[in-house]
């Protein structure tokens, strides 16, 4: 028989992905989850160790951080609500804080090899904007009576877009489109 540890472990590496329920963290009266890949939610249990559940606060605060510029705090890092956070809330606070650095530590330095979903995101993006100047926004679109989806690669900034039957696809034509642009510019 498996102990919960190895069942637990068993269950996160299957797993495609979590929600982790944030409900009223950020925003009071606010409904909020975020995804967590398995194996990400396996990096986490030893900050969540060290500092109970302001590492989850921490990771989603962190994640929305560098994949999304979403900079918001959570309510904890408000003083103004500190008689809602119970005794001690200048210490939560500062748990937030160590574990929030931490973690963003452990996703912007890939030799740490943790986190490796929200690193491999953040590594993207990074070479999208030293490629592209900026972030590429994505969206999908299905078309009436088509049986497939067309990805949409677009960068706001420049007012261009790439389109394909897939992302990799869509990045290449995206990167048709700058390539001409930069070049019509430099004429």
């Amino acid at each position: 028989m498996k102990t919960l540890e190895e069942a637990l472990k068993i269950l996160l590496n299957d797993a495609f992905s979590l929600q982790l329920n944030i409900n009223d963290t950020f925003y009071w009266a606010c409904a909020d989850a975020e995804e967590i890949s398995g194996d990400d939610a396996l990096d986490l249990i030893p900050y969540i160790q060290k500092y109970d559940y302001h590492a989850i606060t921490a990771f989603v605060a962190a994640k929305r951080e560098l994949l999304h510029n979403d900079n918001a705090q959570p309510m904890l890092m408000d003083k103004r609500y500190e008689k809602y956070f119970g005794e001690n809330p200048q210490e939560k606070r500062d748990m937030y804080q160590k574990a929030r650095l931490e973690i963003i530590n452990a996703i912007k330095n890939p030799s740490m090899e943790e986190f490796t979903d929200v690193a491999f995101e953040y590594s993207q993006i990074q070479n999208e904007e030293e490629e592209f100047g900026e972030k590429i926004k994505w969206s999908s679109k299905s078309l009436e009576g088509m049986t497939y989806v067309t990805q949409i690669a677009y960068l706001p900034k420049m007012g261009i877009s790439g389109t394909g039957s897939n992302m990799e696809q869509a990045r290449k034509n995206l990167k048709l489109q700058y390539d001409e642009m930069v070049s019509r510019r430099g004429q």
